[in-house]
Order: structure tokens, then C-alpha cells, then sequence
């Protein structure tokens, strides 16, 4: 085995954490009070990603950039986790990382969801052995039982390019009934489950891996189509069309922290309007919430609302 590139990787992200940590210490508002792990923690995501494309680039073809894009999977989606319980996001912080995860995506050429449900589903039928991948992807759903939806709203390079494109300055449409966007995920799901049995990949019609592998296909329309409808209309891929989306909003449904209301809301009902998925409500179930920021940057009120228990 070759450990010049784990060696590389891992001491290009040391030094990368620590120039960054020196300067959103000293230059970012508010860093200071909120003390040294918060600053390290957002430090080291920025410095993952970073290092991680560095030295994919620089490895060329020599390793695949899956395990890249595993590596930042799994260790982006707890150290956003914490950041949000550390109350360290915000909107800009959330389109950073939106950008950042999408540069990846691109890098890695491995954008991981929606297209590995064949993998996750020829591995429980035993037509296909377990592979690294498909563990880290069930440990992602899984983390979501305690984080939430992390990995959707800020690692998921489809999501996130998705998030990108919503932050247009354009007239948007809302689509308000939750009941309509599961109900066609959830058919999407069982269409694309049933599909992988005959060795189908449903998913790459979407076009999205010709679209992150930079391939000049005709699916590549598809794909781009669906970025310019994310203009206008929040995530549709992550909504309508991706199936891990719907697995993820089974454990999200129950997750251990997520955003919610405290006695300090004084029901201006801000947050709900500018909620994209329409799950701000106080009843609202928050398995569509794709911790978006948008809520906490309307609310008026300084700690009405918290990422918590």
C-alpha cells in the first residue's frame, strides 16, 4: 500500500485547519465568544475539503476519489452536526459549505446520492457484494437518527448544487404540500429498488454523474435542466427524485437534534415564510428540513430558535 497520499492528505489538512483557525479566530465576528472548538471545528471542515480536493487532484488517477468523497461524507456530516449544536451556522456559513461540498461533487466525481440505491440494493439482495461505500452511505442515513439531515444540507454536492442555484435572486414557486413531494419520492424509490432487481440504473437518467464527471452526453441536459428548475423551485431533485431522500427522512423524522422553537418565539411566524420546504411550523415535522438557515435568519429574536434535543 501506498501511504504518501494518506500522509500527504493528512498533514495538508493539519496545516490548512490551523492557517484557518488563526484567521476566523481573529477575523470573524463572533468567533471569539464562542470559544476555541467551535472556531477549530469550522476551521477543520473547511480544511477537509480542501485538502481532500488537493490531493485527489494531485494523486490523479492513482487513487479512486470515492474514498475521498467517503472520507468527506462521513466526517463532514458530524463536524456539521456540531457546528449547528455549537451555533456556529449561518446562512453564509451554509452557502460556503453548499459551495464547497458542489466543488467536491465535481472533483471526486463521485456525488454519491441518488445513484448508488442499485449498490445499496443488489448488497441486501446478495447480488453484489458490500462494498466500503454502501457502509458509509447506511452510517450517513443512520447518523441522521441523531443529527438530522446534516449530509443533505451541506455534503450532498446534488443537494448542495441545488442550494446554490435556489440562492439566485429570482421569483420562486413553493411547493407547500409535503404530502405530494414524498408521495412522488416515495414512488421514485420503489420504481428505481424495482429497477436495480434487473440490474437497472434508473437514477442515471438524471444525467447527474455525466454532469459531475463533466461527460457530454445527452443526459447532461436532463441534469442541467433539473440545476435551472432548482432555480426556481427549492431541491426538486432531493424532494421528488431522490430515493435516499426518502430514507433519510425515516430517520430523520426521529432525529435526536434538530432546529426548533424556544419560549423565546414570539410567533411572528417570520421563519414560516421563509422556510423553502414548508416545515416551519411549530407542528411540523422536521424530516424535510435541510437546515437551510433561512428560519434563524428571519427570526427577530436571538434564540428562538436553537439546534438542539
Amino acid at each position: 500500500m501506498n501511504y504518501a497520499v494518506p500522509i500527504f492528505e493528512a498533514a495538508l489538512f493539519l496545516v490548512l485547519t490551523g492557517i484557518l483557525y488563526s484567521i476566523i479566530r481573529t477575523r470573524v465576528p463572533g468567533m471569539l465568544e464562542k470559544g476555541r472548538l467551535p472556531a477549530l471545528a469550522l476551521s477543520a471542515f473547511f480544511a477537509l475539503g480542501a485538502s481532500l480536493i488537493v490531493t485527489c487532484l494531485l494523486a490523479g488517477g492513482t487513487v479512486s476519489g470515492t474514498l475521498f468523497a467517503l472520507v468527506y461524507m462521513a466526517a463532514g456530516s458530524v463536524l456539521i452536526g456540531y457546528l449547528w449544536y455549537s451555533r456556529v451556522m449561518t446562512r453564509r456559513i451554509v452557502l460556503l459549505s453548499a459551495f464547497m461540498s458542489t466543488l467536491c461533487g465535481f472533483v471526486f466525481l463521485a456525488p454519491i446520492m441518488p445513484q448508488e440505491i442499485g449498490g445499496l440494493t443488489n448488497a441486501v439482495t446478495g447480488a453484489s457484494a458490500l462494498t466500503p461505500g454502501i457502509v458509509v452511505i447506511c452510517a450517513v442515513i443512520l447518523l441522521a437518527l441523531i443529527l438530522g439531515r446534516t449530509f443533505c444540507g451541506s455534503i450532498c454536492p446534488v443537494g448542495s448544487i441545488q442550494e446554490l442555484a435556489y440562492a439566485l435572486p429570482v421569483k420562486k414557486y413553493v411547493i407547500r404540500d409535503r404530502r405530494l413531494t414524498e408521495g412522488v419520492r416515495l414512488v421514485v424509490l420503489i420504481a428505481a429498488v424495482i429497477a436495480a432487481l434487473y440490474l437497472v440504473d434508473l437514477m442515471a437518467y438524471t444525467g447527474l454523474y455525466d454532469l459531475f464527471s463533466l461527460t457530454v452526453s445527452a443526459l447532461v441536459a436532463v441534469a442541467i435542466g433539473l440545476v435551472i428548475l432548482s432555480v426556481f423551485v427549492y431541491r426538486p431533485v432531493c424532494r421528488l427524485l431522490c430515493p435516499f431522500g426518502f430514507l433519510f427522512s425515516l430517520t430523520a423524522q426521529f432525529s435526536r437534534f434538530r432546529l426548533r422553537r424556544t419560549d423565546a418565539c414570539i410567533s411572528c411566524r417570520k421563519c414560516e415564510k421563509a422556510c423553502p420546504a414548508s416545515v416551519a411550523k411549530k407542528d411540523d415535522p422536521k424530516r424535510e428540513c435541510y437546515l437551510c438557515g433561512r428560519c434563524m435568519e428571519a427570526c427577530p429574536k436571538d434564540s428562538a430558535l436553537v439546534y438542539g434535543k
